[in-house]
């Protein structure tokens, strides 16, 4: 039975939609950064700091299809963890917010997060990045994502068994020698800390 309340009947299509947004289409998309927060993920270390921080950044798409649909790729940060370092490095290199050519004469390359006040959960928003003392926003920050849809796992969430988008990397905006339908593109095996 369909309501006719205003002479004729109502339609929904709800094809690749769920109670969370839109699926995307796997593929890759232009996109920018329209937030960047962190939260503490594990115990803590003797000094009172996470042993793990989780960056959570979102991104608007930008390509006309899905424009202005936002999606959620993060980053964990170990703290001690072989690689992390490097791994961090090489993203913030991606998204073109720190730079071989910000070091110093000497090589040095200090890269400074300045983050608001912890909410009731411990979560921080980014302000700002500070690169050997140049400040830059990440906020429109610009790269391509290479998404895919996955099954939501999470058996707390209420859209558990559902697909959901997942940015499988990041890649820097200005990467154009990438085929979107190349499907032999190495993404890595490591999921557990980072989708991307």
């Amino acid at each position: 039975m369909s309501m006719d309340i205003w002479g004729e009947e109502e339609a929904f299509d709800f094809t690749g939609t769920t109670r969370d947004g839109t699926i995307i289409k796997p593929g890759q998309y232009n996109a920018e950064i329209v937030a960047w927060n962190a939260r503490p993920k594990g115990g803590v270390d003797e000094n009172g700091k996470p042993e793990k921080i989780v960056h959570d950044i979102d991104f608007a798409i930008t390509d006309e299809d899905y424009l202005g649909e936002e999606v959620r790729a993060w980053h964990t940060v170990v703290r001690g963890g072989r690689g992390q370092k490097e791994m961090f490095m090489a993203l913030l290199q991606d998204l073109d917010l720190v730079k071989e050519k910000d070091r110093g004469s000497n090589g040095e390359l200090k890269v400074r997060f300045d983050w608001s006040q912890p909410d009731e959960n411990g979560h921080r928003e980014l302000i700002a990045i500070d690169v050997n003392d140049t400040e830059r926003s990440p906020i429109g920050a610009k790269a391509i994502l290479k998404m895919s849809n996955r099954e939501n796992t999470v058996k707390s969430s209420p859209n558990y068994g559902q697909m959901m988008n997942w940015v499988d990397q990041i890649l820097p905006a200005d990467k154009v020698d990438v085929d979107p339908d190349d499907d032999d593109l190495d993404l890595g095996d490591n999921e557990e800390d980072i989708p991307f």
